[in-house]
């Protein structure tokens, strides 16, 4: 009788306990309001809206290696408003904090913050599936090495002045892969000063300048893009010499590749470009 009453006794001390991954741990459910900034360290998830009323930090911030934040298709509002910010660049959405192998899981809303949406500043993690609008700074801010950003929709970033809906910066690697980036008003759509990333089916139109590549941001792979009516700037920029980044048929009516200001749009054949649809691939 002792083998059957212990096991017994182990199911029901593990009983509230939620099995993740190899080990054991306890899945963290995120407050309907955050007044001081969250630090997750286990798997976490949104079970509704959530209101940040955190002045000059981030609403929620990682701790950990390897976990995962679900919105489970809730909205995060941060201090701004739908149309007008006070710029303050501490007040993130999220943050991943340094973060590595790290997971944020839309569909999910992050909007009206006064400082950027998410923040990737680790390395091999990713953002998929989450839409950002009506945020100060940047839409999504790409640090680190080997980082995805996917699927995601981001409008109206930029609220305060000069910022980037995509920005993809640190030491490279990173795939960018299917986001929508529109209505970002004077600002500029995907902005890379990063080397050997994957830029591929991305939507950067109507906004003051679609895809830009920074000098120094080299051995890039940018192919079936789409970045149209981009005004006052370029469809796509590159300010590296010719060569220095792989174009493949991106749909495009005016870019300026190089110190010759080569373009290399491809609007009369879009036959080859497959934007949103990986199952094309």
């Amino acid at each position: 009788m002792k083998p059957t009453f212990f096991i017994a006794a182990s199911f029901a001390a593990l009983s509230g306990t939620v099995f993740l991954g190899t080990g054991l741990a306890q899945a963290t459910t995120i407050p309907a309001t955050i007044s001081t900034t969250l630090t997750i360290t286990t798997d976490s998830q949104l079970t509704g809206n959530v209101a940040c009323t955190i002045t000059g930090a981030p609403c929620i911030k990682f701790g950990v290696h390897g976990i995962k934040l679900k919105p489970n298709g809730f909205t995060m509002t941060g201090n701004g408003a739908r149309g007008s910010c006070t710029a303050n660049a501490a007040e993130t959405g999220i943050d991943t904090n340094g973060q590595n192998n790290v997971f944020i899981r839309g569909p999910g809303l992050v909007r009206r913050f006064n400082g950027i949406g998410i923040v990737v500043s680790g390395n091999h993690s990713s953002v998929e599936g989450i839409a950002i609008t009506s945020i100060c700074g940047h839409g999504i801010e790409v640090l680190g090495s080997h980082n995805e950003v996917e699927g995601n929709s981001v409008s109206r970033a930029d609220m305060s002045g000069f910022s980037f809906a995509i920005f993809v910066l640190g030491t490279g690697g990173h795939r960018v892969l299917h986001n929508e980036v529109v209505g970002v008003s004077g600002g500029l759509g995907i902005v890379v000063m990063s080397i050997n990333n994957l830029i591929e089916e991305n939507d950067a139109s109507g906004t003051g300048s679609g895809i830009t590549f920074l000098p120094g941001s080299t051995g890039n792979t940018v192919r079936h893009n789409q970045a149209l009516g981009n005004v006052p700037g370029d469809d796509m920029l590159d300010d590296n010499a010719l060569g220095a980044n792989n174009y493949d048929n991106n749909l495009c009516e005016f870019s300026q590749i190089g110190p010759g200001l080569a373009n290399i749009c491809k609007l009369p054949d879009i036959s080859g470009h497959r934007n949103f649809n990986p199952s094309s691939q």
